[in-house]
């Protein structure tokens, strides 16, 4: 009899072990629940489990995609229950191609890119945009004696063939009724080599690349295409239709901690260059807190709008470039290719 008590006794707590341990693994397993009211953010209704996207840039990480990099390190994406992927675009990258494909969600690229982008049938749509003016120019060594489109004439110019800065150089031209065969026009590359060895008296470029050339012991005087009447806006975030539709809420967070990073990066312009280069060590800090510091004035949208504002005249002066550089066939309907409505006021 005393034997049967033991054995019985040794069979419960055994029974009761199996018990615990399933009901633990049971808990661990399930998803998380909410976040405890005292650890979410202020106001904060978001999940403790972050939602992931991916966000791809149009070009590599640097001081002209620094909002999405500061939002990142600041926390500003975890902050709304996001946990984003930030990847690097390029030619091999289209980020239109990568967010139409459903590789990426959201994507950043050129306004006017996009307004191609929609006339061969991609279903994209702009969600805010971050330069409200054009970041196109010419950069031209100083001992050129470049100072205005005038002075083109006869002078050996780098243009980056099909691209953005291209299609405004080409108009800029027409409408200052100035001949491009009375330039000495050359393709070229990414890199400056032409430039250095002085075998050019200027380029076609973008505002951010001047400190990269003074880096390398030039002096540099800029064209830039708006001082000359070229209206556009530059880099626009987007994604597709579909999943503006099916995850709006998404859009909506995401914007708000994106635009939040560009805010913080314009009240610590010193501090951006070194974001950046734990991203990339491409480039010295110093020389991207001074590109960074040239894109600041593309930034600011007109009194009382919040970063990443649009509206329909500006756009349909991006899509006039186009048209009038022979680039656009006929006319894109505005209507749908942007929305201001995922916007923060509070930006």
């Amino acid at each position: 009899m005393h034997q049967s008590i033991k054995t019985k006794l040794w069979i419960g707590i055994g029974v009761g072990i199996v018990i615990v341990t399933l009901a633990s693994l049971w808990m661990y397993l399930q998803p998380p629940g909410p976040m405890p009211a005292e650890d979410r953010p202020a106001g904060s209704t978001f999940p403790l489990s972050p939602q992931s996207i991916s966000f791809r840039l149009k070009w590599r990480y640097g001081g002209t995609s620094c909002g999405a990099l500061v939002a990142e390190k600041q926390g500003f994406f975890r902050d709304v229950g996001l946990d984003v992927v930030i990847n690097q675009g390029g030619f091999e990258y289209d980020s239109k191609k990568m967010v139409v494909s459903g590789s990426d969600q959201i994507g950043l690229t050129g306004a006017d890119e996009l307004i191609l982008a929609r006339a061969n049938g991609m279903p994209l749509v702009a969600i805010g945009a971050d330069f409200q003016k054009t970041p196109c120019c010419i950069l031209a060594v100083e001992s050129s004696g470049v100072r205005n489109p005038r002075d083109f004439v006869g002078k050996r110019l780098g243009v980056r063939k099909a691209t953005n800065v291209e299609y405004q150089y080409d108009v800029l031209m027409k409408r200052l009724d100035l001949d491009r065969k009375t330039v000495l026009e050359e393709p070229i590359k990414l890199d400056l080599t032409r430039v250095v060895e002085g075998n050019l008296d200027m380029w076609t470029t973008y505002l951010s690349e001047k400190p990269t050339a003074e880096a390398k012991g030039l002096k540099i005087s800029t064209i830039w295409f708006a001082d000359f009447g070229i209206r556009s806006y530059g880099n626009v975030v987007f994604t597709s239709e579909s999943f503006l539709q099916e995850h709006p809420d998404i859009v909506r967070r995401f914007l708000k901690a994106y635009y939040q990073g560009w805010k913080w990066a314009m009240e610590n312009p010193q501090r951006v260059g070194e974001i950046i280069r734990e991203f990339s060590s491409e480039a010295p800090a110093e020389t991207e807190n001074a590109a960074f510091a040239l894109t600041i004035p593309l930034l600011s949208p007109e009194e009382g709008k919040p970063l990443g504002y649009m509206k329909e005249d500006l756009w349909r002066d991006t899509q006039r470039v186009l048209i009038e550089s022979g680039e656009l066939e006929k006319e894109v309907e505005l209507g749908s290719i942007f929305t201001d409505e995922y916007l923060h006021n509070d930006q």
